[in-house]
């Protein structure tokens, strides 16, 4: 990439590499030609210097530069921090204090469970509603595992309505 924007840079203005690489500073003029054939690792603090002087795309190149340093990263992902997924990782993360790679197994169970429900809302107990549920399991024990009786139901609804 950087080889084809010094290329250009020097067919649109007229310039030689050395010639652009004293535009930019650089002591050395040689190390514009070891950047751009691979031969000496891009530095990463010269990216936005580069890309702006040669008109590059600066995250393309960025991470043109990044799969150069470290090729067996997957740089990608990092393009996906503006989704809602990577947000709603994060809040999860936030709220947990701790990453996701630390959540138990039954959060994750519960977590797995609540995305596949589409009506979630009408399943999951808000903080509000919890004491209730505990109080039901605990004249209740058997309620987890086989729900109210009939007979219970009809208690509950008589004494709340």
């Amino acid at each position: 990439m950087l080889a084809d924007g010094l290329r250009q840079a020097s067919e649109r203005f007229g310039l030689s590499q050395r010639q652009i690489a004293r535009q930019l500073g650089h002591k050395q003029p040689v190390m514009l030609s070891h950047w751009a054939t691979g031969r000496v690792p891009i530095p990463v603090e010269r990216v936005g210097e580069l890309a702006t002087a040669l008109d590059l795309d600066q995250r393309g190149f960025l991470l043109a530069v990044l799969h150069q340093r470290h090729p067996t990263v997957d740089w990608e992902e990092l393009e996906d921090v503006h989704t809602p997924a990577y947000h709603f990782v994060s809040e999860l993360q936030n709220i947990a204090g701790m990453g996701v790679e630390d959540f138990s197994q039954g959060q994750l169970v519960v977590m797995r469970e609540a995305a596949a429900d589409r009506r979630a809302d009408r399943r999951w107990l808000t903080v509000h509603e919890f004491a209730v549920m505990q109080l039901v399991r605990a004249l209740r024990p058997g309620v987890k595992e086989i729900g109210l009786s009939p007979s219970d139901r009809a208690k509950i609804e008589s004494v709340l309505s």
